[in-house]
């Protein structure tokens, strides 16, 4: 029943390409832009000093093969309800880290 139904329009959601029933996956990707944010957890960082210039390498749940960003551009994302609530509510800060 749609009145159960807890998002509303405008409500930002999360899924997995796989669940995606229409379009195909590879139209999905063919028609990404540079402006798509992804997520995925930090392993570790390139020169461990705090540095603004150091990279990020990351794993994102999805890739096979880990990821590297200047840590400049990260935004940390914290939970609503506590950061280690499963039941919270993620969102990012506007802060990047470092």
């Amino acid at each position: 029943m749609i009145e159960d139904w807890k998002h509303k329009i405008r409500s930002r959601v999360m899924f997995k390409v796989a669940d995606v029933i229409c379009p195909e996956q590879e139209t999905i990707f063919a028609n990404m832009t540079d402006d798509v944010e992804i997520g995925g957890y930090v392993n570790f960082f390139s020169d461990g000093s705090g540095s603004r210039d150091e990279f990020a390498i990351l794993d994102v749940p999805g890739i096979r093969q880990p990821i590297i960003v200047p840590s400049k551009k990260l935004k940390l994302v914290v939970r609503e309800g506590g950061e280690d609530s499963n039941e919270g509510v993620e969102k990012p800060v506007r802060t990047a880290i470092g």
